[in-house]
C-alpha cells in the first residue's frame, strides 16, 4: 500500500492532484483510496495502475471522458503499463519482481544452476 505522498512522487504530481483524481475517478479505485473522514488514504497496486493511466492521459492533453474510456477499456491492465511501472517504480518492484529477473531465475532453475 502506498500513501498519497508516495503516489504523488511516483506520478510526478503534487499531493492535491492525487486527491483530486481519487475523487474524480473513485469508481475505479479501492475503498482504501476513499477512506472515511479522518483516515489516511492508502493506494493498492491496482489503484496505482489506475492513477498512472489517469496521469498519462491527462499529460497527453486528453480530457476526463478519454480517461474514463481508457479505464473502462482496461488500459490499466496492459503489459506496457505494467512493464513501465516495474522499471520505474520501487512501489511496483516490491509487489511484483521485474519479469526479467523471473525469467533469469527460471532459466537457471531449468539448467540446474540454482
Amino acid at each position: 500500500m502506498a500513501t498519497v505522498s508516495k503516489v504523488a512522487e511516483f506520478l510526478g504530481v503534487d499531493r492535491d492532484k492525487v486527491k483530486q483524481w481519487s475523487k474524480e475517478f473513485a469508481e475505479y479505485l479501492s475503498l482504501t483510496a476513499q477512506p472515511a473522514k479522518g483516515k489516511e488514504r492508502q493506494f493498492s497496486e491496482a489503484d496505482l495502475r489506475v492513477l498512472a493511466v489517469v496521469a498519462n492521459h491527462l499529460e497527453l492533453g486528453n480530457d476526463s471522458d478519454d480517461v474514463h474510456f481508457a479505464l473502462n477499456s482496461g488500459e490499466q491492465y496492459t503489459e506496457r503499463l505494467l512493464e513501465m511501472a516495474e522499471l520505474h517504480s520501487p512501489l511496483f518492484q516490491v509487489v511484483t519482481p521485474p519479469r526479467a529477473i523471473l525469467r533469469c531465475t527460471k532459466a537457471f532453475q531449468k539448467a540446474g544452476e540454482l
